[in-house]
């Protein structure tokens, strides 16, 4: 027992021993000036590094809450937007008694600001304001854009249209820096044009040239019937899926002719929803 108990006094007194031995070597090693300056800077480096840690997990949530646009401008992610102005009631008279009635939806105010889904409701009224026509509708408006609202009044007695914005419009702020393969894409329109066929019909005919590397899942087209003195004589809307990239597509339109005028041209104007992540697609 005196033995081992002899034993482990001397095994602790030898560790203690050599802890303090070391201890001593590490305080001569810097008692020279350049060791000591290291050691110095070494503190205050980390006594620097503290705070600034501290910082970052500060504002990393407000950071969070930015993007930066397509011309570098930094955004808040919770945005405000204004509401786009709807226009007043456009009419085109047709010969068969009916009448294309339209607005323009103007969101050119709002520059990064777009609505996927725009839910509406689109009510024709007479002049004492009662309801001839209504169609709920699930659309969408870009950025800095002007859509178009149409509807065929075949009464021929609506006066105005009456655009009601539905609860499940969303606002999106399109961040284009961010999504760069999410944009217009490059089409070409050529060969537009406009007969009259039967006597009381117009056909609308127009060549489009998918040339964007992409696949367009979804093209929307407007069309302008004018007459030589550049007025609307005739609105109409249409629609094609799967525009391959490379590829070409026809489209084509049956219109009724209009109640006085004839056609001179037609305009085409196209859109696709790049809001819509899917909705273009490398083929």
């Amino acid at each position: 027992m005196t033995f081992a108990t002899n034993y482990l006094i001397l095994s602790g007194v030898s560790t203690i021993d050599r802890a303090q031995h070391a201890v001593e070597n590490f305080s001569i090693f810097f008692q020279g000036g350049v060791r000591r300056k290291i050691l110095f800077f070494l503190g205050i480096c980390i006594l620097l590094l503290a705070p600034f840690y501290y910082i970052g997990q500060f504002t990393a949530v407000g950071v969070r809450q930015l993007w930066i646009d397509d011309t570098l401008t930094i955004n808040p992610k919770n945005f405000t937007f204004e509401t786009p102005t709807i226009g007043a009631t456009k009419k085109a008279f047709l010969a068969n008694g009916q009448q294309d009635m339209y607005v323009e939806v103007d969101n050119k105010i709002n520059r990064t600001i777009g609505f996927y889904p725009y839910e509406y409701s689109v009510q024709i009224l007479d002049r004492e304001g009662s309801l001839i026509k209504e169609e709920q509708r699930k659309e969408y408006i870009l950025p800095e854009d002007i859509k178009l609202i149409a509807i065929r009044d075949e009464s021929g007695r609506g006066e105005t249209l009456n655009v009601l914005e539905k609860s499940g419009t969303t606002p999106i702020n399109f961040n284009a820096a961010a999504n760069p393969l999410q944009r217009t894409p490059d089409v070409e329109v050529t060969n537009q044009s406009v007969e009259e066929i039967s006597g009381d019909r117009y056909q609308i005919k127009a060549l489009l040239n998918n040339r964007d590397k992409q696949r367009i899942e979804r093209i929307d087209i407007t069309y302008f019937i004018r007459n030589r003195r550049q007025e609307v004589i005739g609105v109409g809307t249409g629609s094609f899926n799967g525009f391959t990239s490379g590829s070409n597509r026809s489209f084509e339109a049956i219109h009724p002719k209009s109640v006085d005028d004839e056609a001179a041209l037609v305009e085409i104007r196209w859109s696709v929803n790049y809001l819509d992540e899917n909705s273009l697609q490398f083929n």
